[in-house]
């Protein structure tokens, strides 16, 4: 059986006493987390580092988790503390001409150009969002959790989450529709 089919509590039961075996809970969650910091920070290095960060913080946490609970869900709690302690260290905004493609196998350069184009105009439009909006979608759509997992990290009511994620990506929908023509008109 592979690490993807063992129950997370057997995963972390065996990673809390072998530090090995911390590995198939890693290899389970990171393209997910580090999407999430890559859409939010629009920087490659920060997602990278925020992503060590967070999953050696959930090494030295192991004890805290709790059965009940899905393991990926946990991470992204500590995943969401560790965004917003990002920015409140950072007070200027990153420059978009940085944003780098995300590791991806073997890409074609029009794969990458493609990519790199709408990681841009989906991070400039989180920016446009409320912050628990775009929390709300993030979790919910880049983190991969559902609407009673996002609430709990949000310390919201699952309607409120529901509220949030739907006009968040109402205002996604809308910012993104208005950005589309410009650039269709600059080819």
């Amino acid at each position: 059986m592979t690490d993807e089919h063992i129950p997370d509590q057997e995963l972390v039961v065996s990673a809390k006493q072998d530090r090995e075996a911390f590995i198939g809970l890693y290899q389970r969650d990171l393209n997910k987390i580090y999407g999430y910091y890559l859409v939010r920070t629009g920087h490659e290095q920060d997602a990278q580092d925020l992503t060590s960060e967070t999953f050696l913080a959930a090494m030295d946490s192991l004890n805290n988790f709790r059965p009940s609970s899905r393991f990926g869900a946990w991470l992204m709690g500590i995943a969401h503390h560790k965004l917003v302690d990002y920015y409140r260290g950072h007070s200027t905004p990153l420059s978009l001409e940085q944003v780098p493609e995300p590791p991806a196998p073997n890409p074609t350069p029009e794969q990458q150009v493609s990519h790199q184009s709408d990681l841009k105009r989906v991070h400039q439009a989180l920016k446009h969002l409320t912050v628990d909006r775009a929390n709300a979608v993030s979790l919910r759509y880049f983190g991969g959790l559902n609407v009673a997992e996002t609430a709990k990290i949000m310390d919201k009511s699952r309607s409120a989450v529901k509220m949030l994620v739907m006009r968040g990506l109402q205002d996604l929908r809308d910012h993104l529709s208005v950005a589309m023509p410009e650039e269709a008109n600059d080819e």
